[in-house]
């Protein structure tokens, strides 16, 4: 299979119809997330590769104004932006963004690292952007969860398999640790973690 980077794509994630399965999957994931978030009242959120209509970061935006949130990308849906409490950055996930450094309380991200072509930087970029004492909580696939994605997506066509396709790697729990600690953050303040059977993994970094 040929893979496409981040600047071959057209759309964010999600402009297309979302599978049953796509929606299971993403709940399950974002669960991971939303217990990990801490509380959002007056601080600032970015969701990097947030997807096309942003349903996780609106999740956790809920009703409470005081909570701003960024939402990055490389496209959007049109009527986001009129809500007034994300801003709308759109950006190859590969490269650097334009949001000031220390400037974000939660970097949240969830099934993006394994479609970038440079991963390491990416974890970089969100150790700039993270405030001291801000979080970081990241989802991504493991590699038990290769050959099951690849026949949903190939054989079975419940997942779209152009997504699938996109991924470059498949990063284990100590790899990731690894890879946080290249970025900057302590060893102390990361914890990484697997969960669907081991088939994800999901990492929590403190700044």
């Amino acid at each position: 299979m040929s893979s496409m980077s981040m600047k071959d794509r057209r759309h964010a994630f999600g402009a297309q119809t979302y599978s049953l399965l796509d929606n299971v999957i993403f709940f399950l994931r974002a669960h991971q997330v939303l217990r990990r978030v801490p509380p959002l009242s007056g601080k600032t959120i970015a969701d990097f590769g947030s997807g096309y209509d942003c349903r996780l970061l609106r999740r956790l935006l809920g009703n409470d104004m005081s909570i701003q949130g960024i939402a990055v990308d490389m496209d959007f849906q049109e009527s986001l932006v009129d809500v007034m409490n994300i801003r709308l950055c759109r950006n190859d996930l590969n490269e650097a963004s334009t949001i000031p450094s220390e400037s974000i309380d939660v970097c949240i991200s969830l099934a993006v690292l394994e479609h970038l072509d440079k991963p390491q930087f990416f974890l970089t970029e969100l150790y700039r952007v993270l405030k001291i004492g801000g979080t970081a909580v990241l989802t991504t696939p493991g590699p038990a969860s290769k050959p099951l994605l690849e026949f949903l997506a190939y054989r079975l066509n419940v997942i779209d398999p152009h997504e699938i396709e996109d991924h470059k790697n498949y990063f284990s729990s100590s790899s990731l640790k690894r890879m946080f600690i290249v970025a900057g953050f302590l060893e102390e303040h990361i914890n990484a973690k697997t969960f669907i059977w081991g088939m994800n993994n999901v990492v929590t970094a403190i700044k």
